[in-house]
């Protein structure tokens, strides 16, 4: 059976990432709303710019989140 603060320090863990998901899932509806407004005042190369930011943005996050769970599984694996 694990360790009880192990299991205690992975849940915490996993608490934290969780909280990045839901700050990236926050940062998504507001890119979209944001698109949405920007609809009727911007030209089309605007829009697509500003897609394009907003995925860059969604891949950083996403990119942020792969690591720190990364980060977390390798330190578990080394004990």
């Amino acid at each position: 059976m694990a360790n009880p603060s192990k299991h205690e320090e992975i849940m915490k863990s996993l608490g934290g990432i969780e909280e990045h998901l839901k700050t990236l899932n926050g940062s998504v509806a507001k890119n979209v709303r944001d698109i949405a407004k920007l609809r009727d005042s911007q030209t089309k190369d605007d829009l697509i710019k500003e897609r394009v930011r907003g995925g860059w943005m969604v891949l950083a996050w996403m990119g942020g989140a792969a690591l720190a769970i990364g980060t977390l599984l390798s330190k578990f694996i080394e004990r």
